[in-house]
C-alpha cells in the first residue's frame, strides 16, 4: 500500500533484498523538507511469510508524481502496488 503519508511493502523474502529496498526508496523519497522512518516486521524464510517494511513519512506529504514514481519502482521490483 503506498499513499502520501506512509508505505507499507510486505513479502519480502530476504533481509539483503529489504535492505535493497529501503535504499532506493530512501533515495526516492528523503529531501531537506521530508524525512522518513523506517520498520522491518516479520520472517523471512520458508516458514515465515516474508518481512514486512513500514516506512512512514514526516514532513511534507508525497506529491502524485513521487506516489507515481515509487509505485513504478515497486512494480518493477517485483511488488504488487496500490496507491490513492
Amino acid at each position: 500500500m503506498l499513499n502520501r503519508d506512509g508505505i507499507l511493502i510486505s513479502g519480502i523474502s530476504t533481509h539483503h533484498r529489504a535492505q535493497e529496498i529501503m535504499l532506493s526508496i530512501r533515495d526516492i523519497v528523503e529531501s531537506r523538507a521530508r524525512s522518513i522512518v523506517m520498520f522491518l516486521e516479520g520472517s523471512p524464510g520458508p516458514f515465515g511469510e516474508g518481512i514486512c517494511l513500514k516506512i512512514y513519512i514526516k514532513g511534507d506529504p508525497l506529491n502524485i508524481n513521487e506516489v507515481r514514481a515509487l509505485a513504478k519502482y515497486l512494480s518493477i521490483a517485483g511488488f504488487d502496488t496500490q496507491y490513492y
